[in-house]
């Protein structure tokens, strides 16, 4: 049987590959998008988070409609889209070897691969495990996967929670299922000692200061700003039982210990912090719930770009170990780019900015269209990730220190040759 040849072939079916993906055919590219999960959208399709606004009422983002104004526009320009297939290796070649998602399927509808031109890495990122004794319990589930819960199969994780750790995917997790009726008891601390999260009143404040202060509302920059400046005395006056946003209580002065149960969550273990972040041994207190949601960080999916041999950089900012590229989207594989979270983690705004940059990028490397138009587009789409990063609210503060250092290291390849 012959192998299906295209043009391009995008692993990964978020904002970054559709909208490259869309690019690509709008130009005359045979474009094939491929996708583990069994529907295209990426994590969009199992997102409703609050945008960062003013008003003390959080301005709700829903990410399903989002993944289906992609995904039109991706079909409607001529783009094949292929769920439920898995990507495991990528030869110099351009060969893409794959693999149905689901096991029971192997040798039913999906080809053992395909033949491609250039290939985009769209993989994306996925979130980093909490330990602590009882995170094996059935009912402890990750922030994501309470999100893909309730937005894609509309089932309730259960219907008492807390979370552990503070950061924009915890936050935006307790908010939804708060207002999908579920008691959230609060937002706790992690467990100390982690280098992803962080665990002490002084750093999560100074963290939630400093991606304040990267908003480009001139009250919300102010305040970050302001409460960074303030963090000691901040930790110090912050109140035992937490302070509301909206529906649900955000406790810095609140640590999880442990998670309580024999076959599944009982109740959680939690010990309450001075003034200073320290723990107080005779308030240690064990709450009811039949859910743990846990949020340590995210971290990018580069396994396949290992795989093809292509470079790696190691950049803490961006969630540690990312593709080398440039800004451009290439990568030291002729005919390889990546774009999205693979590339350092940020939200789905940049994203797509970023896959638009490959889809031109892409376009220029296959010889797609007028030259002078598609540098002039590609110019113009460079611009658009810096408005996109400078209008989101950063999952890591210093994403710009990260993209500095994987820049520096683009330069240095290129220098060596």
């Amino acid at each position: 049987m012959a192998m299906d040849a295209f043009d391009l072939v995008v692993v990964g079916a978020g904002p970054a590959g559709l909208r490259a993906a869309t690019v690509v055919s709008r130009l005359g590219g045979h474009v094939l998008v491929l996708d583990e999960a069994a529907c295209a959208g990426g994590r969009l399709p199992s997102q409703a988070h609050p945008e960062p606004t003013i008003s003390l009422r959080p301005k709700w983002s829903i990410g399903a409609q989002k993944a289906e104004e992609l995904l039109e526009d991706a079909s409607a320009a001529g783009t094949k889209i292929l769920c439920g297939v898995s990507v495991w290796g990528l030869s110099p070649d351009g060969f893409v070897g794959t693999v149905p998602a689901d096991p029971s399927q192997i040798g039913h509808n999906v080809p053992t691969g395909f033949q491609a031109k250039a290939v985009l890495i769209a993989a994306g990122a996925t979130q980093n495990p909490l330990v602590l004794p009882g995170w094996t319990l059935p009912g402890v589930i990750t922030a994501g996967a309470a999100q893909t819960l309730i937005n894609v199969h509309r089932v309730l994780p259960g219907r008492c929670a807390v979370v552990i750790g503070i950061d924009p995917l915890s936050i935006s997790a307790a908010l939804l299922m708060s207002a999908c009726g579920m008691d959230v008891k609060g937002i706790l601390l992690p467990p100390g000692g982690y280098a992803s999260v962080p665990s002490t009143p002084h750093t999560v404040i100074k963290e939630l200061a400093r991606a304040l202060s990267c908003l480009p509302e001139s009250c919300l920059k102010l305040s970050g700003k302001v409460l960074e400046l303030l963090a000691p005395l901040s930790t110090r006056l912050f109140p035992l039982r937490g302070i509301p946003i909206d529906s649900c209580r955000l406790m810095l002065r609140r640590m999880a210990q442990s998670v309580e149960g024999d076959e599944k969550v009982a109740g959680i273990r939690v010990v309450s912090l001075d003034s200073k972040g320290r723990p107080v041994d005779r308030r240690v207190e064990t709450w009811e719930v039949d859910t743990v949601v846990t949020s340590a960080g995210l971290h990018p999916l580069v396994e396949l770009c290992q795989v093809a041999g292509c470079p790696l950089v190691y950049s803490a900012p961006l969630g540690g170990w990312v593709p080398l590229h440039s800004s451009k989207m290439e990568t030291p594989l002729p005919g390889v780019f990546v774009a999205g979270s693979i590339t350092g983690v940020e939200g789905a705004r940049v994203a797509e900015a970023q896959g638009r940059v490959a889809g031109f990028s892409i376009a220029k490397f296959l010889k797609l269209g007028s030259d002078p138009e598609v540098n002039r587009q590609l110019e113009f789409a460079e611009l658009g990730v810096l408005q996109a990063r400078e209008s989101s609210f950063p999952f890591f503060p210093d994403v710009k220190l990260g993209r500095t250092q994987v820049t520096t290291a683009w330069n240095r390849w290129q220098a060596n040759g």
